[in-house]
């Protein structure tokens, strides 16, 4: 066992207590050695032909008593009871090395001889100029010291030189109470001092070469301008001033007319555009004919757009779509006054709705035939849409049911 005392004065430790189960043999006594490890001088007696062999035996030690002294007056700062202190300090990388703005790892050992690690006292930083300082570890532990028991500190610390040139970390004390000579101790580690050398990034790049001076070159002096010259040379400006006058006009009206021309087709495609904004999209393709959904978003947007005409030729488009009898010719015009047999659609409402719109547009009220507003009013699509919804139902009701492929009987 460790004990640590808390105090100084007598400190009394008490017996230990031994309970053993003597064996069931006759013998002179207990071993003698063993006597005096249990406390007791001599030997133990045991009789051989007594009938209770075996039986159980109770041992006490002597109570043990400690003068704990207390701590001397003489001891200073924190009190370090030991029989040697020594306080050391390595570098990683060597202090030659050592570099502005790179890191240096510094690590003070404090080695206590016949001390404890609790007792070890903290190692404090040092501030010195030229240099930032940070703690990275702190450990103590117990260690064999030149093969005595003791107690070991081990502290890291990161130090950054700030700058280049001579840097000097002052010296540490640690004391400590020589427990031998009952003294009061300093173990001492002295400064350092080192030299920085410049950082590759802060040290001035060599100066670059000077050219030398070009020799001077001799350059002749132009003749000074004759009579003959100032006069000619007015002239042959007003040549060439009327012969670029003349293709600059000839450029700008080229620009001005190539500008026309695109604003003009501009202004035809937009039109066109915009008068076929609600038209379907297959009256691009010709008469190339389309799917029936095309055909029935075609006619549906034409009936929310109130445009008759392109109502019509997507009702034309979706009932060919749908496989239904072809339009029958009336006899006025073949591709615009085309009617639709009775048995092209399903719902009566459908049927009235696509004659109303014939009529609407084809009819004796219309001043002119395939015009959508040529009518003396409006056409509104409302009600051809709601025949429209109300044929696709009966469609849909009527269609035949898909019927997927049977599965085999779970339990033949």
């Amino acid at each position: 066992y460790i004990m640590r005392p808390q105090r100084s004065g007598t400190i009394e430790i008490g017996p230990i207590t031994l309970e053993a189960q003597l064996p069931g043999f006759a013998g002179a006594g207990l071993p003698s050695d063993l006597a005096r490890l249990l406390g007791r001088s001599g030997a133990v007696p045991l009789a051989g032909a007594d009938p209770n062999l075996g039986r159980e035996v109770t041992l006490h030690s002597d109570p043990v008593r400690i003068e704990v002294k207390p701590r001397p007056a003489a001891a200073v700062g924190w009190f370090l009871p030991a029989q040697d202190v020594i306080l050391s300090s390595t570098w990683n990388p060597p202090l030659a090395q050592a570099k502005a703005g790179e890191t240096l790892t510094r690590t003070l050992t404090l080695e206590a001889v016949g001390a404890t690690p609790n007792q070890l006292p903290p190692l404090p930083i040092v501030e010195a100029d030229g240099v930032r300082q940070y703690e990275e570890s702190s450990r103590s532990d117990q260690a064999l010291i030149n093969g005595k028991p003791g107690a070991v500190l081990i502290k890291t610390i990161s130090v950054v030189p700030t700058r280049d040139g001579a840097i000097t970390l002052p010296g540490l004390d640690v004391g400590w109470w020589n427990t031998e000579t009952k003294t009061q101790e300093t173990a001492h580690l002295p400064a350092e001092t080192f030299t920085v050398a410049a950082s590759d990034q802060t040290r001035p790049a060599a100066p670059p070469p000077q050219a030398l001076p070009a020799a001077p070159i001799d350059v002749p002096q132009a003749p000074p301008p004759t009579v003959e010259t100032q006069l000619a040379l007015p002239a042959w400006l007003a040549e060439m001033l009327n012969l670029r006058t003349g293709a600059t006009l000839a450029a700008i009206l080229l620009v001005l007319g190539l500008t026309a021309l695109l604003l003009r087709r501009r202004a035809a495609h937009a039109a066109r555009a915009t008068s076929g904004a609600a038209r379907p999209a297959y009256r691009s393709r010709g008469r190339a004919r389309i799917s029936a959904a095309a055909a029935l978003d075609d006619l549906r947007a034409a009936c929310k757009a109130d445009d008759a005409l392109a109502a019509h030729a997507a009702l034309i488009a979706w009932t060919r779509a749908e496989g239904g009898p072809a339009p029958v010719a009336t006899g006025q015009n073949a591709l615009d006054a085309q009617a639709f047999d009775a048995n092209t659609f399903r719902t009566p409402a459908m049927a009235k709705a696509a004659e109303d719109l014939r009529q609407h547009l084809y009819g004796a009220g219309s001043s002119s035939a395939g015009s959508s507003r040529a009518g003396s009013t409006r056409w509104r699509g409302a009600a051809c849409l709601s025949a429209v919804r109300a044929e696709c139902a009966a469609r849909a009701r009527s269609a035949p049911k898909r019927r997927g492929a049977r599965l085999a009987p779970l339990y033949p």
